[in-house]
């Protein structure tokens, strides 16, 4: 999001990039990343936990907000 401060994308395009950013499989290959890279054990769980929710509710909110988004999109164009 902040990479594209100066740019002529609009406000509400950079939050929903913000937003939505790497997720899915980018989220889990981060996590793989810092358990390969010495996290401690005790912190293994909180970690996978936190991931999970990220999946959790970056996917129940594509569903509103992507419909919302090219709509918004489309009444400036």
């Amino acid at each position: 999001m902040l990479s594209l401060i100066g740019s002529r994308t609009s406000r509400a395009l950079r939050w929903l990039l913000g937003w939505f950013g790497i997720r899915g499989i980018g989220s889990l290959y981060f996590l793989r990343y810092a358990l390969n890279h010495g996290v401690p054990s005790s912190d293994v769980a909180p970690l996978v936990a936190v991931v999970a929710c990220n999946l959790v509710i970056h996917g129940i909110t594509v569903t509103p907000v992507l419909p919302w988004s090219e709509r918004s999109l489309a009444r400036r164009h």
